[in-house]
């Protein structure tokens, strides 16, 4: 048999939920005809909460404020909350006013919610709420990682000044002709682990010159890839494996 504790655990918890006066009376109702002499059964409480979608201190609170009432001779169940009016804390800024401090910070300081709440001088989960109700921002992640960090800048710029030649007249920067210029592959990522891994066998041979035919053979005899499609044998995040 499932302990009370176990039971509760189970309610939703939907934070401070505000009933109206019709949803307390509906929930009254329905306790009541489920009570033996005023007296609730064992989880009927719990199954009320599950119910109405709310915890069972606050189904417990409208059993016991009715309880109350009619103890004191009232002849009507007073089913009415205690709260009147605007409950809700005051905004202390309307949404025009978080917009135009958006607005007023660059573009690239708006990359991120911290430099946002840093730049704007509103706080991170005023932001939030502010995304939640106004639908007016969307958050989009990346899954690249950034092409240079602080770290990379420092070194480019200290193998930048490694080039400088001191001379009488002041620093000379070196005129390269002793460095050999490779160009990098160009990559769309920081690191070559993010890139999908494709193996090629390339065949080439010693560039030579035909003089019966006055042409230049370049070398390259050509490439081909190992790969080959094929059915998927196991499951992944991407596609299910294909039965056989």
């Amino acid at each position: 048999m499932p302990s009370p504790t176990s039971a509760r655990a189970s309610v939703p918890q939907r934070g401070h939920r505000k009933l109206t006066n019709a949803e307390r009376g509906t929930i009254y109702e329905t306790l009541l005809a489920h009570s033996v002499d005023g007296t609730l059964p064992h989880g009927c409480i719990t199954r009320t909460a599950q119910t109405f979608d709310c915890t069972w201190k606050t189904i417990s609170s409208v059993w016991t404020r009715v309880r109350l009432s009619l103890r004191d001779g009232s002849l009507k169940a007073d089913v009415t909350t205690k709260y009147s009016g605007n409950i809700n804390r005051k905004m202390l800024r309307t949404d025009d006013e978080i917009e135009r401090a958006f607005k007023a910070v660059p573009m690239h300081a708006r990359q991120t919610m911290r430099t946002l709440a840093a730049q704007s001088g509103i706080p991170k989960t005023t932001i939030f709420r502010h995304m939640q109700r106004a639908k007016t921002l969307k958050s989009k992640t990346s899954h690249s990682k950034p092409y240079l960090t602080d770290a990379n800048t420092v070194q480019r710029m200290r193998h930048a000044a490694s080039f400088l030649r001191p001379s009488p007249n002041g620093t000379l920067f070196d005129n390269m002709h002793s460095q050999v210029h490779d160009e990098l592959p160009k990559r769309q990522l920081k690191s070559k682990l993010f890139i999908t891994k494709v193996i090629f066998l390339a065949a080439v041979a010693r560039p030579r010159n035909d003089h019966n035919k006055k042409c230049v053979f370049d070398g390259k005899l050509g490439v081909w890839t190992f790969m080959e499609t094929a059915l998927a044998k196991l499951n992944s995040r991407n596609r299910l494996k294909v039965p056989t």
